[in-house]
């Protein structure tokens, strides 16, 4: 299983639940989205930071103020957030493998253009949008399953 650094995932929660608190027309705060994680706040203000230069989500100030999105969530793409956040994991592989003139080595350039291609199209496609909706239908199994406590 590929792995994503703390950065994107945090970055893709906080996104999902400020889009979540977009549609119903509130803001969220980086203490709100922190608590709900359990994430460091400080390293989620740098994230969203990020984010807010990058144009994906701008800062309301004020005792009411908290986190909007600026962008539609299907006009953002996993493969932009990714970019913004870890430009690592779609980066050149070219440093990873030693210089050399066999033929093997350039096959392996080869396979890892391939597959970097493949993850990058495959990111393409996946928006905000439907990181949402899989977030709700999570939630939805999660109430179904769930167990009731009566007092």
């Amino acid at each position: 299983m590929m792995r994503i650094s703390s950065r994107v995932e945090y970055g893709i929660n906080a996104l999902i639940d400020i889009a979540a608190a977009s549609e119903k027309g509130s803001p969220i705060t980086a203490q709100q989205i922190a608590s709900k994680h359990s994430f460091s706040v400080k390293f989620l203000e740098q994230i969203l930071s990020s984010l807010r230069q990058n144009k994906f989500v701008y800062a309301e100030k004020g005792r009411l103020g908290g986190y909007r999105l600026l962008k539609k969530p299907e006009n953002i793409t996993l493969t932009s957030i990714i970019e913004i956040l870890d430009d690592s994991i779609f980066g050149s592989t070219e440093q990873d493998i030693p210089n050399s003139s066999h033929e093997k080595d350039f096959i392996l350039d080869e396979i890892y253009s391939d597959f970097n291609n493949c993850l990058v199209n495959y990111a393409d496609n996946i928006t905000l949008k439907e990181l949402c909706e899989r977030d709700n239908s999570h939630k939805e199994c999660d109430n179904e399953n769930g167990y009731m406590y009566y007092i």
